[in-house]
């Protein structure tokens, strides 16, 4: 198979699956930036929601000074 990013021939063990637009891409061009991926922002929007939630917000009574 042949990434369709960079056009080479990709053998079967070097093949990766972008879980966002559901492609197969070669080891060099797997990641969002490379391969100019058309979800890239809902993948951005995505890690934002992510830190919201894991993220505790403080606030200045919390604050203890040593």
């Amino acid at each position: 198979m042949k990434c369709p990013n960079c056009k080479k021939k990709t053998p079967l063990a070097s093949q990766s699956l972008c879980k966002w637009c559901e492609t197969i891409y070669c080891i060099a061009c797997r990641h969002l930036e490379v391969h100019n991926c058309k979800e890239f922002e809902a993948y951005k929007h995505s890690g934002k929601l992510n830190l919201e939630k894991t993220l505790v917000k403080t606030e200045g009574a919390k604050i203890i000074k040593i």
